[in-house]
């Protein structure tokens, strides 16, 4: 159940990383070369986040 509830706030909080970073480049706060770096950091924070929780099921 602990395992179940910190993978429920993992996934809450890699949303909220998810939604920042989105309205930061909709909202053009950066150059094309800016929006493109932070989908690449966004990308692997994603998989970093993922993998393990994957990896121990």
């Amino acid at each position: 159940m602990t395992e179940t509830l910190a993978g429920e706030q993992l996934g809450q909080d890699v949303a909220q990383s998810v939604g920042n970073r989105v309205a930061l480049i909709a909202v053009g706060a950066g150059t094309a070369e800016e929006a493109q770096a932070l989908a690449r950091k966004l990308d692997a924070s994603v998989r970093f986040a993922t993998e393990p929780a994957a990896a121990g099921s």
